[in-house]
């Protein structure tokens, strides 16, 4: 969408209800909603830059809060839902009501909860939620924050705790991780170890590098339609899925990411047709498509392209300290 009046849809509400003209909404087959960015209303003047934005921005979020009711498209993923699927804390919630195992957590910014929970369950993980990253200019480094261990010997000094709430979860003692890739009625899972074998703590950081070993996982079916009555509940089209399974086979749901990376599995799995099911799914516009009913695209065969490295360069250029795959929550 940009602040041009041939791009911008209209919206007429009349007898007939709410109907979006141009561009026609029966031409939608499915609409892609991935991290979308704000209108910007360049060129304009200086000085009405502050109401041209805020008035692209809420039209922008009033079009998206309508946009499941007045197109016929489907929706990767309705906005509404993708939004309220940000929130960890009701991801847990609806994961409880779907009877899917889930790690004791505390939410807090209070020093004293903190190690009364640790504890009660001995190793405790830290997790933020959302990732931030700090750029040290003096070192020319990034420094992120991630997933951190604690224990009874770990320093919590009470006021850097009560600087700002914290998601504290029991350590599971897993044997591996498992990652879902939920692409409409389809179920893509894998599971995720050291190559050396054992666990990480927190595998994403090494999604693309040879220590992470990543094979094919049979979801039990039971699991299956847990995690499926959790999308439902959620009314997520879309969504990447991390567990992790302890020694004795448990499965514990730890979130779901609606805007969720996902090519970097095909890349080490290049057989698994993740690429051709997204593509199968948004030219079909519907949850329960044919996998075939698309070319058999291949992540590997973008990676060897012109396209691709023309890509790759503009990257670099753009953010130097930056990879080229972001790893998300």
């Amino acid at each position: 969408m940009r602040p041009e009046g041939k791009a911008a849809p209209s919206i007429w509400i009349d007898e007939r209800g709410i109907q979006m003209e141009r561009p026609p909404s029966g031409n939608w087959r499915s609409a892609w909603h991935r991290r979308p960015q704000r209108p910007d209303p360049s060129p304009c003047q200086d000085a009405d830059r502050t109401f041209l934005e805020r008035e692209w921005r809420l039209y922008q979020k009033n079009l998206f809060d309508l946009s499941p009711t007045v197109t016929q498209a489907l929706w990767v993923n309705a906005p509404l839902a993708a939004w309220q699927a940000e929130s960890k804390l009701l991801q847990l919630q609806e994961a409880h009501n779907v009877s899917l195992r889930v790690p004791e957590t505390v939410v807090t910014n209070h020093a004293d909860d903190v190690r009364r929970f640790i504890k009660k369950c001995g190793r405790v993980v830290f997790k933020s939620f959302y990732p931030h990253t700090w750029h040290n200019t003096a070192k020319r480094e990034l420094v992120a924050v991630g997933v951190v261990m604690l224990d009874d010997a770990s320093v919590l000094p009470d006021d850097a705790v009560a600087m700002s709430p914290g998601i504290f979860q029991r350590y599971v003692d897993k044997a591996f991780d498992v990652r879902v890739t939920v692409i409409g009625d389809h179920y893509f899972a894998v599971k995720l170890g050291k190559a050396a074998g054992g666990a990480f703590l927190d595998w994403r950081a090494y999604s693309l590098e040879e220590t992470l070993q990543v094979e094919p996982f049979d979801l039990p079916h039971e699991l299956k339609q847990k995690l499926k009555a959790l999308m439902q509940r959620l009314d997520l089209t879309f969504g990447c899925i991390d567990l992790v399974v302890d020694h004795d086979g448990n499965a514990f749901f730890l979130e779901v990411n609606q805007a969720g990376q996902f090519l970097f599995v095909e890349q080490r799995l290049t057989d698994l047709p993740l690429l051709q099911a997204m593509t199968a799914m948004l030219i079909a516009g519907r949850r329960d498509y044919r996998i075939e009913d698309s070319l058999p695209v291949r992540f590997k065969d973008y990676l060897s392209s012109d396209d691709f490295k023309r890509n790759e360069i503009l990257i670099k250029e753009q953010v130097q300290t930056e990879s080229l795959y972001s790893v998300e929550a």
